[in-house]
């Protein structure tokens, strides 16, 4: 008999910790109770554990669009036929696995795995330049330790940076991944990073948290228009932050942005495979559906 346990609540964050200490180590995004909880156990997302005629598997499900995306593994065929039949769902998918099933279409969406003491050393010439670009037009500006006094000015931060970017035409976009996050971690003492100052406001924001591997994961890298190079000044200063504290890696995703690719010198990258298991003929998505877990 299927079991099937929802993760929620309080217990969330442990739940997750406790599934993933027993899978195949991934140096992925996803891989890790933060970014799980933060991003898949709101907003229509539910996760659950399924364990079946000897897996175990971890699923996401969204009772709106009535889909089931598998994580991490392949599931077996019994599996995939119990959690079928239990949900009765019109799309299914795998994502976040790094094998590759000839059997399906692969999406191929490789991952970045950055080298902070590389960046904080400001070793490339490129992103020296543009860092002291911003140090010569913006003097006052300051790296300032993240402490929960700040979590008021943050939360307006996340609201003012919202309203200036709510007319931009990407799908990335989108803020209330944020909120929850400080919902459920900005009490956490293992959340690191930090806050960029001009006098008293806050103008960018830089946060990562611990990977079950001893490194670090990216979740939050935000930052106000208006100010030369502000977004390699923020990376520069939490990358020092950080390698002051031990640190020398942190996996950042996928490149969604031109951004990112300023810091791409002699890092490393993580191939991350999704493909779709089952859809119903009646089911309607965009291309970019297999790979949309963020909304």
């Amino acid at each position: 008999m299927i079991n099937v346990v929802t993760i929620k609540g309080d217990t969330a964050h442990d739940s997750l910790q406790l599934f993933l200490s027993r899978q195949k180590f991934l140096p992925f995004f996803f891989f890790s109770p933060f970014t799980l909880n933060t991003y898949l156990t709101h907003n229509g997302k539910n996760l659950h554990i399924v364990n079946y005629d000897g897996q175990e598997s971890l699923i996401m499900s969204r009772e709106k669009t009535k889909e089931i995306r598998f994580f991490f593994n392949k599931p077996t065929i019994s599996m995939k036929k119990a959690v079928f039949e239990h949900f009765n769902p019109l799309y299914m998918c795998v994502n976040e696995t790094d094998t590759v099933d000839n059997e399906f279409a692969e999406t191929n969406s490789p991952e970045a795995e950055l080298l902070l003491c590389s960046i904080a050393s400001l070793s490339d010439k490129n992103i020296r330049k543009k860092y002291n670009q911003c140090i010569r037009n913006h003097p006052n500006l300051r790296f300032e330790k993240y402490n929960l006094e700040d979590i008021g000015k943050i939360k307006k931060f996340i609201k003012k940076w919202n309203y200036y970017h709510s007319n931009k035409s990407d799908k990335f976009i989108d803020t209330k991944n944020d909120i929850h996050f400080f919902e459920l971690y900005n009490h956490n003492p293992d959340v690191l990073g930090g806050v960029i100052m001009d006098d008293c406001e806050i103008i960018a924001i830089s946060f990562a948290v611990p990977s079950i591997d001893g490194n670090l994961i990216s979740v939050i890298n935000k930052c106000l228009r208006g100010y030369t190079e502000l977004g390699v000044f923020t990376y520069v200063e939490r990358s020092k932050f950080l390698c002051d504290r031990g640190f020398n890696r942190a996996y950042i995703g996928s490149i969604n942005n031109d951004f990112k690719k300023k810091f791409l010198i002699n890092n490393h990258f993580h191939n991350v495979y999704s493909y779709e298991i089952y859809k119903a003929s009646n089911f309607r998505s965009s291309e970019w559906h297999l790979l949309s877990l963020f909304n």
